[in-house]
């Protein structure tokens, strides 16, 4: 079987997480997979901020975090009439993988989920669903 081969380099991504140890790690590791264009934000309304003025192909957002969480900021970005990007992916990152938190995401408009603890594995494998989905386009 052929193994098909993608360039993420021009893919660019928002990292949504209230720890700064969390935000770096996931940057080293996307810039480990080739994405060089990766902003930060602290928190959900940090996140709609920046994607005012960045076009992030997907998001990574934590689910807990203050003040606002993921959960809030999720249907905030995807039906709020001044939102940045309604449609932009969003792979969710937490914790708590229980069967009501996967529905309720998913409710509100998570595209993928990501279990913590993270791996670079997992993190390229998330990517690449999306990709193959047609979620981004620029991949």
């Amino acid at each position: 079987m052929q193994q098909i081969s993608y360039d993420l380099r021009n893919l660019q991504v928002l990292i949504v997480d209230d720890s700064a140890y969390m935000r770096k790690l996931l940057k080293a590791i996307l810039r480990g997979l080739g994405i060089i264009n990766v902003r930060e934000a602290s928190d959900g309304a940090d996140a709609l901020q920046h994607l005012r003025t960045f076009s992030a192909d997907f998001v990574v957002v934590d689910w807990r975090m203050e003040p606002v969480d993921g959960l809030t900021f999720v249907p905030l970005l995807r039906t709020a009439k001044d939102s940045p990007n309604r449609g932009v992916p969003i792979i969710m990152m937490t914790g708590h993988t229980e069967q009501d938190n996967v529905e309720a995401a998913r409710t509100a408009g998570v595209n993928d989920f990501l279990a913590k603890p993270i791996s670079a594995l997992t993190i390229y494998q998330r990517i690449i669903r999306l990709v193959e989905r047609g979620q981004p386009a620029t991949a």
